[in-house]
């Protein structure tokens, strides 16, 4: 059995960190053309996967307050995101990720709301590829 301590651990997090933010900047956000980049998983707000998310799928999510004030309207905005998609795309509960961890940075959070991101606009990639053209290389596989 091999023990990691807590810096070796503390690494690990942060190359996983670093290839979500790599894969935001090379993939997702160039996709929806925002010419916005991220340095961390913490700048993955509630507006930034709002916005990807509607431009993803051209559509506006329901129950969004446009101009959030503060930490509750950002958090009931991405609660509000969380259940459109959870609820009205691909009928399952998201309650794993939490609307405070991503307002808050966490990275676990973030990153499983970018997992979700990513495989929505993996099957919309998919949709939209010919059948003769692989998808995008990038991209996470299922």
């Amino acid at each position: 059995t091999v023990r990691w301590d807590d810096r070796q651990l503390e690494t690990v997090e942060d190359s996983i960190a670093q290839h979500y933010v790599d894969l935001v900047n090379s993939t997702l956000l160039p996709a929806v053309q925002f010419d916005d980049r991220i340095n961390s998983l913490s700048e993955c707000t509630p507006n930034m996967f709002i916005a990807v998310f509607e431009a993803m799928l051209g559509i506006r999510v329901p129950g969004v307050d446009r101009e959030p004030t503060d930490l509750a309207m950002h958090e009931a905005n991405m609660g509000a995101l969380l259940e459109f998609i959870g609820e009205q795309l691909i009928g399952t509960s998201l309650d794993h990720i939490h609307s405070r961890g991503i307002c808050q940075g966490n990275w676990a959070d973030c990153a499983n709301a970018l997992d979700v991101l990513f495989q929505l606009f993996q099957l919309l990639m998919t949709a939209s590829t010919p059948p003769d053209h692989a998808p995008h290389p990038a991209l996470p596989r299922p």
